[in-house]
């Protein structure tokens, strides 16, 4: 009973609307499909999509949060779409194992500090692989090097899906967390 009483009263509830849109995503989408949404919904996406998610609630102890969050606040569409597709192609699940895998994480092992990594994360994802390359070695780091951190930045990632909904600012608002200063709070560390 009590089980059920917490189901019952769960919020955000999944409703008639939610179900028909993500079994419509799941006839019409690829099935190696990636969704991003907020990690509210991201389970209800895995049951009733049948789709891969970039977060759901297993993900909320990592950096994957901030990186919706930072496409959703964007202040542009490029830079949008950039970080989407590095969430595609491996995401950052720092501080997990698997933020080896992430643009950020590889950036992180090899030498830059959490501000400079957010920042070249951030720089990548407004620019084509040509300019990438360019900027990677401008900021010293050898072509192995970017060419590892650019499989998880620019990869050629399978369909991607952004799913939003008017009720993320309700449950409220943590999709802010993209504004997030990292030079900022890098300086503060720092100055202490």
């Amino acid at each position: 009973r009590r089980g059920y009483a917490a189901g019952l009263n769960y919020i955000p509830r999944i409703n008639v609307a939610w179900w028909a849109t993500l079994r419509d995503l799941r006839k019409q989408s690829p099935p190696d499909s990636i969704i991003t949404s907020w990690w509210d919904y991201g389970y209800w996406i895995e049951y009733v999509a049948y789709r891969h998610t970039t977060m759901d609630g297993g993900s909320l102890a990592t950096h994957i949060p901030y990186w919706v969050a930072r496409a959703l606040v964007a202040p542009t569409d490029r830079e949008s779409a950039g970080l989407l597709m590095m969430l595609d192609c491996g995401s950052d699940a720092t501080p997990l194992p698997q933020r080896r895998e992430g643009a950020y994480g590889k950036l992180r092992a090899y030498g830059a500090d959490t501000a400079r990594a957010e920042m070249i994360v951030s720089r990548l994802a407004t620019l084509d692989r040509a300019q990438a390359e360019s900027y990677l070695a401008e900021n010293k780091f050898s072509p192995t090097e970017s060419a590892n951190i650019l499989s998880s930045a620019q990869c050629q990632p399978p369909p991607g899906y952004l799913v939003v909904t008017s009720a993320i600012g309700p449950l409220g608002g943590w999709w802010h967390i993209g504004n997030w200063n990292f030079e900022r709070a890098y300086i503060l560390k720092h100055a202490s």
